[in-house]
């Protein structure tokens, strides 16, 4: 009897990792009810998705002796999440002759990065940290310096940083006198005082004694005089020449000797190619040095530290609201008044004075600088009615703004109750009532409720110089707060078709 009958070969589920977790392909499991299996692995394929997923597929066959065949497989699917993001780039400059660099990167990302420095586009041997250090720095090692970052995702590259090496003059005192030295191939010079002018000093060369019974002087290094050699071949333009030890140049064109393109940067020895030159007959070129600018600190955008905070307040009275903030300068602030800005509020405090009603609401302000803006949260200023008493003669004369009513009582404990027919202004008799206390109340206040479109509209004057909380519920018991407006109130709930069983109501915000 022959078997005929594949062996049975299991392999385990599929599954997704991330980036940076440690996984393996799990064995198969295999079983045969006549003989011994045997299994082995066909392949694994691994390829990159669109979507920055890594798919790896392992295939497994099992046989047996018979000759049977069963396979399967397994797939891995590594998420590899995103490009790492460079937040401050290695920076420009000029070193000094001798002193130490170092130069440095910072990148966010969600995995482990590696780092490669390069110097005119090649790596630099053992520079896989996220800084880089040369000690003792010689004119070699003037360059345009990039590193890059590297992640599961992928690699990016920063903006280059442009290093120049300048010279040092160097002195040591020989005896009663003084002996010069300087690295490289410069010319030196001399004046008589510190500002110059300078000139030559004649045959010159590193070391250097200058004659002491001369008068003061004070020195410095020039760079030489050197030529560029040009050449035109094969539809190509070179351009190459000494140079300045230590100095970045840049090659340039241009087809109407004013608008200059960048093509290249290197240091000295200047060593450019325009291989597109045969495309533009009438090209011009030069070269300059590439001044390295510092570049700046990295800015921050700004963060309140303080905020304005809510006031109640009289009629007729003053307010300061102030905020404070921190961030990369200049700040500029930006006052507003129920999201609107304010006309030349423009300072961390805002002050208001001979307060009115209009001048209730929400108030916050926006800060901004160059990196970004922040607002902060909104400050409930309500301004009250406020009762203002005047002796005129035996009586006390009494004014307040409309549409308040004036209220009495015989002590300030109260019971307090409306004067009947009292308009402002209100003379009370202080010699038939010689003690009389009074206050203002704010008049009933109705509102105005319609349902129409799937949204729910409330409206009504509120109180003068207040604002108010438009609030909704679903059981009367836990209320969430949807709008806050100054009076006169007009609230609108969008969501209202959502919640058939939604319950409102306005409260005095404070």
């Amino acid at each position: 009897m022959r078997d005929t009958i594949a062996q049975t070969l299991s392999c385990q589920p599929d599954r997704t990792v991330a980036a940076g977790d440690g996984w393996t392909f799990g064995d198969p499991v295999a079983s045969d009810t006549c003989s011994a299996v045997t299994v082995q692995v066909i392949n694994t394929v691994t390829n990159r998705s669109a979507t920055n997923t890594l798919i790896a597929t392992r295939t497994w066959l099992a046989s047996d002796a018979c000759g049977n065949t069963n396979t399967c497989q397994q797939t891995i699917t590594v998420q590899l999440g995103t490009l790492a993001r460079i937040t401050a780039s290695p920076h420009s400059g000029i070193m000094g002759y001798g002193d130490n660099l170092t130069l440095s990167v910072t990148a966010s990302s969600s995995t482990t990065c590696t780092y490669q420095w390069c110097i005119g586009g090649t790596n630099i041997a053992g520079a896989t940290g996220s800084t880089l250090t040369l000690q003792g720095l010689q004119y070699t090692n003037a360059g345009v310096y990039s590193v890059i970052v590297s992640n599961a995702a992928g690699a990016v590259g920063s903006p280059a940083a442009v290093i120049d090496v300048a010279p040092k003059l160097f002195y040591q005192r020989n005896g009663t006198g003084l002996v010069l030295n300087w690295p490289g191939t410069f010319a030196l010079q001399a004046s008589p005082v510190v500002t110059g002018p300078y000139a030559d000093v004649p045959a010159s060369a590193s070391p250097f004694t200058p004659k002491m019974n001369l008068p003061q002087r004070f020195f410095r290094l020039r760079s030489l005089t050197f030529n560029l050699v040009s050449n035109y071949t094969g539809g190509q333009f070179f351009l190459s020449g000494p140079g300045v030890p230590g100095c970045n140049f840049i090659f340039q064109c241009s087809t109407n000797s004013t608008d200059w393109v960048n093509l290249a940067t290197n240091p000295a020895p200047i060593a450019f190619i325009d291989s597109d030159a045969a495309q533009y007959p009438t090209r011009t070129y030069r070269v300059v040095m590439a001044q390295p600018i510092v570049n700046p600190a990295p800015l921050s955008p700004p963060s309140l530290t303080a905020s304005p905070q809510g006031q109640t307040t009289e009629n007729g009275s003053g307010v300061t609201l102030t905020a404070s903030a921190s961030g990369s300068g200049p700040l500029s602030y930006q006052w507003q008044l129920n999201g609107i800005n304010l006309s030349g509020a423009t300072s961390s405090s805002l002050s208001l004075s001979t307060l009115q009603f209009t001048n209730a609401g929400l108030y916050s302000v926006v800060v901004s600088n160059a990196a970004g803006t922040v607002t902060s949260p909104a400050a409930v200023l309500n301004v009250g009615a406020a009762l203002s008493p005047q002796h005129i003669g035996n009586g006390l004369q009494l004014t307040w703004p409309s549409p308040f009513v004036l209220q009495s009582a015989v002590s300030a404990a109260g019971p307090y109750s409306d004067l009947a027919g009292a308009a402002s202004p209100y003379l009370h008799n202080t010699a038939a009532s010689p003690q009389g206390f009074f206050r203002l109340r704010s008049p009933p206040i109705t509102f105005t409720t319609n349902y129409s479109g799937g949204q729910f509209y409330m409206s009504g004057p509120g109180v003068p110089g207040y604002n108010f909380i438009f609030q909704a519920s679903t059981d009367l018991v836990h209320w969430i707060n949807l709008q806050t407006n100054a009076s006169p109130v007009a609230f609108v709930d969008p969501l209202a078709w959502q919640y058939p069983n939604r319950s409102y109501r306005a409260v005095i915000a404070y």
